[in-house]
């Protein structure tokens, strides 16, 4: 079955319950969100997570990296731009999974995914979970999840927001009842400055649009969302710009559907479909030009349902994930010799099926969690060469409450990754130069460990954990020469560390809050592993008032001397951000910040051709509701 009959057979189901589209509010149905096993049974805290919600951030996210950055043992990674990603706990790249409404993003690229293709408009609460959860999403979630859940707009309402530096812009528009919701959005960007007036190859265009609807089918309630991205001109950001090298990405273009299906009965079944088209291109120094246009189809589904014997309860389900017609491009010109060479630097595709089974049970002050899944893998490069794997992966947890106040956690779980179609069969030119995959790479394995202490009186907590994640095969960057990198398995390595994170409850109207990581990771043989962050400590201290909020956001980060061989350390680093908040009505408010107050100039990353950071930035941000639907 062609992949455009495959995105047909998602779309006509949703424009079938777009029905209802206009329907009056008194026909509404609930919200349906599709949860993954191990949501569907914690309960509690025993696992490190954060919920994070977007109408409580005065400064204008440009990306989820914004979003999230302030939760404990998260930090940027790679390079700066449109297409900047993270690290969870020292673990980043293809180690972290993040879902848009229960729907896994894949890429190829092995920085990983930055969701750069969502809108934070579109985005109404992000949830991070942090340590090794792949017993419940499967491949690739090794450092943790992160998972996004769509903003749903009620009535009328319009936002507008400007940000000096790199000229940052948007314009955003939601309507919708209780039924319905149609978000658009478009923004972009200039070129950025360090803190030294450097160009950072940072600018963009993109355009959005999500149509969501929900519709009540007799027991079953229905979510359903179109979710289309179009960018234009993102710049790849890198030390290279623009003296050595000058990259960008002329289009990126993303085309997602989903269908949740929730019943009265309390089993749940998804669908979806995600069409994603792509260019690069990389302009060397010496002449060459090499533009790559990528694509891929991903598609799948998962089924799950209850089941409960007396006091001990759990969800059990499949879950269907497949990559198909997974392809790059290749095209080279160089305009100062030989005339133009094409290849295929990527054809495969790959096939994943699972079978999980979580539960929970509460005995006295003491709760408990488990949960087993079994996955099968397919990956097939170029129609021939196959690659067949399946693995079998375990948590349990315990949470002790020892007091209205304390607890105490305990959690251990096992995790894999099957190596990218990428690290296996790709062959071409990156920003790095040539990339060159290895097709006798193994998995990925890493159990994992974590213990924590939590704390919560009124309005204040502290959350402590310590943890621990071992590698087997852990698949790390290899130089083969100065201009060709590779892939290969490491024997072993331990990542390691401690974080914490809390606020208190001030008089005054004043709150404070505070978190801090260090993390330490070496492979078997003393060497540092690639992306351990330097250690970080963060404070916010916020002030709210009838009508207002202000918040100050100081963050330093300890340097970093023992770099990972394709690294660089870093200096020490002391970021500033301020905002303020007011409400000029019922229906509208303006905001106002400073991102890098102090105008700090450090290197975003570890990563070798990193980027400083941007220059200290003002923005404004105006939100006005015309409306609100009962």
């Amino acid at each position: 079955m062609s992949k455009h009959v495959r995105v047909v057979v998602c779309i006509v189901p949703i424009l079938t319950l777009c029905n209802p589209l206009f329907a009056q509010p008194d026909q509404s149905v609930g919200i349906i969100e599709v949860l993954e096993p191990r949501a569907s049974v914690m309960q509690f805290g025993s696992n490190a997570s954060s919920r994070l919600l977007l109408e409580e951030q005065s400064i204008n996210p440009g990306s989820l990296v914004d979003v999230i950055e302030r939760a404990p043992g998260i930090v940027r990674s790679g390079q700066n731009g449109l297409f900047q990603v993270f690290s969870i706990r020292g673990i980043t790249g293809q180690r972290i999974q993040t879902r848009f409404a229960g729907v896994p993003i894949f890429t190829e690229r092995r920085a990983g995914t930055g969701a750069s293709f969502i809108d934070p408009w579109f985005m109404s609460q992000v949830s991070i979970s942090r340590g090794p959860n792949s017993t419940y999403f499967g491949s690739g979630a090794i450092g943790g999840a992160v998972l996004i859940s769509p903003r749903f707009s009620r009535g009328v309402e319009a936002e507008l927001s400007y940000e000096s530096g790199s000229i940052l812009r948007s314009q955003s528009f939601g309507m919708g009842n209780e039924n319905w919701s149609l978000g658009v959005s478009n923004r972009g960007a200039g070129l950025g400055e360090t803190p030294g007036s450097d160009p950072l190859n940072s600018g963009f265009e993109q355009s959005s649009v999500l149509l969501q609807n929900r519709a009540e089918l007799g027991e079953l309630n229905i979510n359903s969302l179109i979710l289309s991205s179009r960018a234009r001109d993102i710049g790849r950001s890198n030390s290279l710009f623009p003296v050595q090298q000058i990259g960008r990405s002329p289009s990126a273009d993303h085309d997602l559907v989903n269908v949740a299906v929730e019943s009265k009965k309390g089993w749940q079944g998804q669908i979806y479909g995600h069409d994603q088209r792509g260019e690069s291109e990389t302009r060397e120094f010496d002449g060459r030009v090499n533009t790559v246009d990528s694509s891929s189809f991903d598609w799948g589904g998962r089924l799950q349902f209850p089941w409960s014997v007396q006091a001990l309860s759990g969800q059990i389900g499949t879950a269907l994930d497949f990559r198909d017609d997974v392809r790059a491009d290749e095209i080279e010109q160089d305009f100062l010799g030989a005339g133009p060479r094409s290849q295929v630097n990527l054809w495969a595709e790959e096939q994943s099926v699972a079978l999980f089974a979580t539960g929970a049970i509460n005995l006295l002050n003491h709760s408990f969690q488990f949960g087993l899944r079994h996955n099968w893998f397919q990956q097939t490069a170029a129609g021939e060469f196959q690659r067949n794997e399946n693995f079998t992966t375990g948590f349990v947890g315990w949470e002790w409450f020892v007091n209205d106040n304390w607890s105490v956690s305990a959690e251990a779980a096992s995790a894999f990754r099957i190596p990218s179609l990428t690290e296996r069969f790709f062959s071409g030119t990156t920003a790095r130069g040539t990339t060159v995959g290895n097709s006798n790479l193994r998995a990925e394995q890493a159990p994992g460990l974590d213990l924590g202490a939590h704390w919560k009186h009124s309005a204040s907590f502290v959350n402590t954990h310590v943890f621990q994640q071992s590698f087997r095969d852990y698949i790390e960057r290899t130089i083969i020469d100065p201009q060709t990198r590779g892939f290969s398995n490491l024997n072993e390595g331990n990542i390691y560390g401690l974080e914490i994170d809390g606020e208190i409850g001030l008089p005054d109207n004043f709150a404070a809050s505070f978190n801090a990581h260090w993390i330490e990771g070496e492979d078997e043989n003393g060497n540092t592993i690639a992306d351990i962050p330097a250690a970080e400590l963060g404070i916010g201290l916020n002030y709210r008032t009838a009508r207002g909020q202000a918040r100050l956001y100081w963050r330093h980060r300890f340097n970093k001397t023992d770099a990972a061989l394709t690294e660089q350390a870093m200096d020490s680093a002391n970021v500033v951000d301020l905002d303020y908040r007011y409400s000029l009505s019922e229906h509208s408010a303006i905001s106002f910040y400073l991102r890098n107050a102090l105008n700090d100039s450090y290197v975003i990353s570890s990563d070798e051709i990193s980027t400083l950071a941007n220059r200290r930035s003002a923005g404004v941000k105006v939100n006005y509701q015309f409306s609100v639907s009962d």
